[in-house]
């Protein structure tokens, strides 16, 4: 594994000399009017790079069959660079072929200018685009080698993340400069590693097929990638690969949900939570990447083309990104516990982005309908503002309610905690205990916020403290670790991510002198500080829990004092009785 990861950062290094050579190396293609749109073919095919060349009738997608007679039979790029390559002013002939149409030969005329003039206006150059799109292939292999090398150092004996490492590993680049002719051996490389993929897919998390019927998707996995071998035409094998691999994830993702609802509460099932999101961020980005790259291989012009193209590897970059940093903040066990805050926010967003969207494209095109005779030209200006004004009337009606609904879908028990034991303690404080109340403050604690251990450290009459635990936790603890704990002064929740013991304190009333208590609670199962929407949950219950203690010792100090008061009146009336007795005998 050491010697993957060394060759892919020997790639990283070197392929800035690879973008340089590339990049030089596309002179004569352009300045001859041409440019290779690639596709799933072994034959080469063009497309039109000027106005002459789409005058003189070269289409998109032609095959290229000979330049200057001389024939084409693959793609060989030194080959077509140098028999494309000549002085300014000078004529070719190209011979191409549309469909199953009969071969045509066209004469074009080289001009060193074509790639000026098609950039012109566009704000780009050829060079921003190329080498911004180098910055963003070289963020990807960063991020992948990183990837890989965290995975390598920080989980050595997991097959999962051993599995996954070598997936991540970028050794294109690597393998090419220090073997030029790999190219068979990359493709084998390739292949083994879509296997090992597709395999940890059915094995997450925890390397065991779960449910059991998975283990007979595995011999579906070297079928997926021996058949493009099998295929008479690439088309073909594409087509089939493509169609057997929908299948397999189909199949895949069902076992996923099966074993999400298998799984009980722990981390387990929070790293299942965090690769979900991971998996959902990395399909969105590459859906809008994959619609991006298709818009600007159909866009007019190269330089509309090029902006496209941008944000096209853009998008394909943060879809990267999701996927490493679910992959990651998973197997690393990195903030397991905030995966149901990251899928609530991800989920508002994504819903509201899918409210607005709409909403401003219907309003726009009303407007400028119902307008266009009224304004004419100045329609198009008119229903743009209405539209923008209406989405922005909308957005904080439809942010609240979306915000509300997947906190209630993916965030229940902090909302539980944060709306109900107000309500909850505000009943008990009419008729329970201080013990029973207390038992049910922590219950709920544990309940709503995913904590070890929680615990209530309470002020008695006499100003000392008494604890009230959670079960695996004891008093003596407690008062142990309050000796050596000074209060912040001002602070309603402090918080120390170095305590082991208690990182969290919620302080009950005000200060002194009336301070209840305190509410002392454990790090998360993962060892993780709190986030902050359970922070924030945990500071709106501290008024209603310190105003149902205080009300509950009120009410049992009043009971106290309304028992001692009839039992002295009860002992009044014993007295007197006893006393009339006495009378009534001597008498």
């Amino acid at each position: 594994m050491a010697v993957l990861l060394l060759i892919a950062a020997i790639g990283i290094v070197t392929a800035y000399g690879q973008q340089r050579d590339a990049q030089a190396s596309v002179g004569p293609t352009f300045a001859a009017s041409l440019r290779f749109p690639g596709g799933n073919d072994v034959v080469t095919r063009v497309a039109p790079f000027s106005d002459e060349a789409r005058a003189r009738g070269l289409l998109p997608g032609d095959r290229l069959i000979a330049i200057d007679g001389r024939a084409i039979p693959y793609f060989d790029l030194d080959a077509i660079q140098s028999l494309l390559a000549g002085p300014d002013g000078s004529t070719y002939r190209l011979t191409v072929q549309t469909g199953e149409a009969s071969p045509r030969t066209i004469t074009l005329t080289r001009n060193s200018h074509y790639i000026d003039q098609a950039y012109a206006g566009s704000g780009l150059t050829f060079a921003i685009r190329s080498w911004t799109v180098f910055g963003f292939r070289m963020l990807d292999a960063v991020l992948a080698l990183a990837t890989a090398l965290l995975l390598f150092i920080r989980r050595p004996t997991d097959p999962v993340a051993a599995m996954l490492a070598l997936c991540a590993v970028p050794l294109e680049n690597g393998l090419l400069f220090l073997w030029p002719d790999a190219g068979l051996a990359l493709t084998g490389f390739s292949s083994v590693r879509h296997m090992l993929f597709l395999t940890t897919i059915l094995i997450y998390p925890n390397g065991r097929f779960v449910p059991r019927w998975t283990i007979w998707l595995t011999p579906l996995i070297p079928v997926i990638e021996l058949v493009s071998f099998q295929s008479t035409t690439v088309e073909a094998a594409i087509g089939l690969r493509q169609l057997l691999l929908f299948a397999f994830l189909i199949a895949a993702a069902g076992a996923f949900y099966l074993r999400y609802r298998s799984t009980p509460p722990g981390a387990e099932r929070q790293q299942i939570k965090l690769i979900m999101l991971g998996t959902v961020g990395w399909v969105l980005f590459g859906l809008v990447s994959l619609v991006l790259e298709r818009i600007s291989a159909a866009s007019a012009t190269v330089a509309m083309s090029a902006w496209f193209s941008l944000a096209s590897h853009l998008a394909g970059s943060f879809a990267a990104i999701a996927l490493e940093a679910g992959i990651l903040l998973s197997l690393l066990r990195l903030r397991l516990y905030d995966a149901d805050s990251l899928i609530s926010r991800s989920a508002a967003y994504t819903f509201l982005t899918l409210l607005l969207g709409p909403t401003f494209a219907a309003t726009d095109k009303v407007v400028q309908v119902l307008s266009a005779q009224s304004f004419g030209e100045n329609a198009r200006a008119m229903s743009a503002g209405f539209g923008a004004a209406i989405a922005a009337t909308l957005i904080a009606p439809l942010n609240k309610r979306v915000r509300r609904w997947t906190e209630l879908r993916f965030q229940g028990e902090i909302v539980a905690l944060r709306d109900d034991l107000p309500k909850h303690v505000g009943d008990l404080r009419e008729f329970a205990t201080l013990d029973v109340l207390l038992a049910g403050v922590l219950d709920r604690i544990r309940q709503g916020i995913r904590t070890r251990h929680v615990a209530i450290l309470l002020r008695g009459e006499n100003g000392g403290f008494h604890p009230l635990t959670s079960p695996g936790l004891t008093g003596e603890t407690v008062l142990t670790w309050a000796q050596d704990w000074q209060p912040e002064p001002g602070n309603r929740l402090e918080g120390d991510r170095d305590d082991p013991l208690f990182p969290v304190r919620i302080r009950l009333g005000d200060e002194e002198p009336g301070m209840i208590g305190w509410i002392l609670l454990g790090p998360r199962p993962d060892g993780s500080f709190f986030g902050k929407d359970e922070r924030k949950a945990l500071a709106e219950i501290a008024a209603p829990i310190a105003l149902a203690i205080r009300i509950v010792r009120e009410r049992d100090a009043r009971m106290a004092g309304h028992i001692a008061r009839n039992r002295e009146l009860e002992e009044r009336i014993a007295t007197l009785e006893s006393r009339l007795g006495a009378f009534r005998d001597s008498a």
